[in-house]
């Protein structure tokens, strides 16, 4: 039932009902009173007859009585009963009951008997006894009953087509409020109720309106995400699917379409095992299940798509909605063929280039190893020369030429040892292991400054070292090494008229307690600019005056990069003095370690 009847129902009952109850009540008045008038007229006739009756007790002229009692006509009474002072019947409009005494007056039907005593100054002369129709009190009853009903009849009809009437113009705006709910359910984002008056309806309707509006404007900028994010899917090489619980396809981007051949607009509702061929289904669904439970599942699989075979990453994500549940799966598929190509070339390459690498290993220290044994018989004569008299005969001037040129072969034989000594220990740093052990670095710069004791006491060099570097992770011996090469660069690169000032520390880089930055600085004659990037090429000499091989700075790098960590160097300049800095993997957390003062 609509609520437009409902409410003319509503109407119509409560209306009814109080209608019933008044009509009721005042029946109930006019019946009294009829009975009440009835009553009054019973008793003017039995007062009436009873007066008219006293004289003739009184004097016992009973036969006047009785031709007045046979005169009375009213429909109203139906028998008339005169008895005496002893309750004998003395006149009757029943002939047959005179001369008999009173009888017991008992009501019957619609009759009913009312009595009178009849008195006289000297005390009781007779009773009078008349029996009354209720008939017209019935007829009576009955046509204020029907009246009633014909009243009830009537206000019946008109309330009825009163609460039809309020039922139409009570919901006539809510049938069209809900009108513009269904054009809105169905879409209408543009509908309007346009409800006017004051009341509670119009309000709700405003309230609608207002709805409406801000429905429309929020479709509009979803569809305008919908569409952005349409394009960034479409845009992306990777193919993207979504399926429902049901494994329904409900969004696909356009890579996934060309992959499978799908066409989206057909595709969409549809179950992913109809538009995929079996093989593709299997291998794409097998973390499909496991996903629906929650889980995230990724795995690799080679498809053989319409145009060409393709090894996809494959990841299954669960779509959780706010109430914990799954609501479907996001299929995401990336080609990762060409990734995998370049990884067996990186492979290939990387296996080809260590062969190389071992090769040239090899040569370096074959070449260095090979040209030692000359170079050690060069030296040996060249020092046998230069101490021996074998030069006594020639002129001194000869002698003093002869000796210079052994020195000079001397020299640049030393210098050339070196060198090998050096390439051989670069080439022995890729081919030999390092051993990682927990150093601390101060006990270490401690040694390595011992053993350049004698370089840095015949510059008198000043060499400061932190106390409170942190320990390390690594090869003692190698590591000792880095800090020899430097040191010996800093005292060998001061001006030889100023003493040489280095500078030692180490701390654990801000916010890690991973890594060590360690720095070797000294005042001496710095690196211009140029030469920064390049003071750790192989052979690359600062300055060529100085003596030196090329080769330390290259193995300090070789040596760091080896434990996992990086080598720079800062100068402002020429005659500005240089800063080495390396990292080196710290030994676990350092509790308490603070930088040093001296550090830059």
């Amino acid at each position: 039932m609509s609520l437009r009847y409902r409410i003319a129902v509503t109407i119509f009952v409560l209306e009814a009902l109080l209608m019933a109850l008044v009509l009721w009540r005042t029946f109930e008045l006019f019946h009294s009173d009829y009975e009440q008038q009835i009553e009054s007229t019973e008793t003017v006739l039995l007062q009436l007859i009873a007066e008219h009756c006293r004289p003739g007790l009184v004097t016992l002229e009973y036969a006047e009585i009785q031709i007045y009692i046979n005169q009375i006509e009213d429909p109203r009474i139906r028998a008339i009963l005169l008895a005496d002072h002893r309750n004998r019947v003395v006149a009757a409009s029943d002939p047959s009951w005179i001369g008999s005494d009173l009888p017991d007056l008992q009501d019957a039907g619609v009759e009913h008997w009312r009595t009178q005593e009849i008195r006289h100054a000297a005390g009781p002369t007779g009773t009078l006894a008349i029996r009354f129709s209720d008939r017209m009190a019935h007829e009576g009853t009955q046509r204020i009953l029907t009246s009633v009903l014909t009243i009830t009849g009537i206000g019946m009809a008109i309330i009825a087509g009163i609460a039809l009437l309020m039922g139409h113009l009570l919901t006539r705006r809510l049938v069209a409020l809900g009108k513009a709910v269904r054009r809105l359910a169905g879409g209408d984002f543009t509908v309007q109720a346009d409800l006017t008056g004051g009341d509670e309806v119009t309000q709700v309707g405003i309230a609608f309106d207002e709805m409406a509006r801000s429905l429309q404007e929020s479709v509009s900028i979803l569809q305008e995400k919908e569409a952005q994010m349409r394009l960034l899917t479409d845009s992306l090489p990777v193919g993207i699917a979504y399926l429902d619980a049901d494994r329904r396809v409900t969004f696909s981007n356009l890579q996934m379409s060309k992959w499978f051949g799908w066409n989206r607009d057909q595709s969409m509702g549809r179950a992913f095992q109809e538009i995929t061929q079996t093989e593709h289904f299997e291998a794409l669904l097998q973390g499909y299940e496991a996903a629906l439970r929650g889980n995230i599942v990724h795995h690799e699989h080679r498809l053989a798509l319409p145009r060409n075979e393709s090894v996809m990453d494959v990841v299954n994500v669960p779509d959780i909605g706010s109430d914990g549940a799954v609501r479907g799966v996001y299929l995401l598929l990336r080609d990762v063929s060409h990734t995998k190509r370049r990884e067996v070339e990186k492979e290939r390459l990387m296996a080809e280039l260590a062969a190389k690498n071992a090769e040239l290993e090899q040569f370096t220290y074959s070449v260095s190893h090979d040209l030692k044994s000359p170079l050690i018989t060069i030296l040996g004569s060249a020092e046998y020369l230069a101490d021996t008299e074998l030069l006594g005969e020639q002129t001194h001037a000869d002698s003093a030429r002869a000796k210079e040129d052994l020195h000079r072969i001397q020299h640049a034989a030393e210098t050339m040892d070196r060198m090998l000594d050096e390439l051989l220990e670069l080439a022995r740093l890729g081919a030999v292991e390092s051993k990682s052990e927990l150093v601390c670095l101060h006990d270490l710069a401690l040694d390595t400054t011992r053993l350049l004791a004698g370089r840095i006491a015949s510059r008198q060099a000043e060499v400061t070292i932190a106390d409170d570097m942190p320990k390390v992770l690594g090869d003692r011996q190698r590591l000792q090494r880095v800090f020899q090469n430097l040191l010996d660069n800093g005292v060998k690169f001061t001006d030889e008229h100023e003493t040489p000032k280095i500078d030692i520390g180490a701390r654990l880089v801000d916010g890690s307690q991973r890594k060590v930055l360690c720095w070797v600085s000294d005042q001496g004659s710095g690196i211009s600019e140029d030469l920064v990037d390049k003071v750790f090429d192989l052979f690359r000499q600062v300055d060529r005056k100085k003596e030196g091989t090329g080769v330390g700075l290259a193995i300090v790098q070789r040596i760091v990069e080896g434990h996992g960590g990086r080598v720079w160097v800062e100068s402002e300049g020429l005659g500005h003095g240089s800063t080495f800095y390396f990292t080196l993997p710290a030994a676990g957390r350092q509790a308490g370690a603070r930088t040093s003062a001296r550090r830059p």
